[in-house]
């Protein structure tokens, strides 16, 4: 991971595995975790108009992948409950409070995830 990046990955990668996960792949950019549930997770860095930062999670290699920032306004909106700014931290804080949730049912967000992304759009 590029030097710039480092703490911020270094942050994601520890709440990560205190969850389970573990490395797939990791590149001066990126990197690829598994999660505990089977679904994956993508750390993804901005080259040069940094420190700017994406995390994604998927079933599959194949998708559908779903930003994190975006998910959870989508589940502030369905619960009530505000998990703060888009943090390294309150992400991975969301994705060790609402994993298994996130991953066992789709079905509970999707509209509203969908909804919010063309709303928000991608560079929101």
């Amino acid at each position: 991971m590029r030097q710039d990046y480092l703490p911020l990955f270094q942050a994601l990668k520890q709440a990560l595995f205190r969850q389970g996960a573990s490395v797939r792949k990791e590149s001066e950019l990126s990197a690829e975790f598994s999660l505990v549930t089977g679904w994956l997770l993508r750390f993804e860095c901005e080259r040069y108009y940094g420190p700017s930062f994406s995390i994604t999670v998927g079933p599959d290699e194949n998708g559908p992948w779903y930003t994190v920032w975006i998910l959870m306004k989508a589940f502030e909106n369905l619960t009530g409950f505000d998990y703060g700014r888009p943090t390294i931290e309150n992400q991975t804080l969301f994705l060790e409070m609402e994993l298994e949730r996130l991953t066992s049912s789709p079905e509970l967000y999707q509209a509203e995830y969908g909804r919010l992304n063309e709303v928000e759009g991608p560079c929101a």
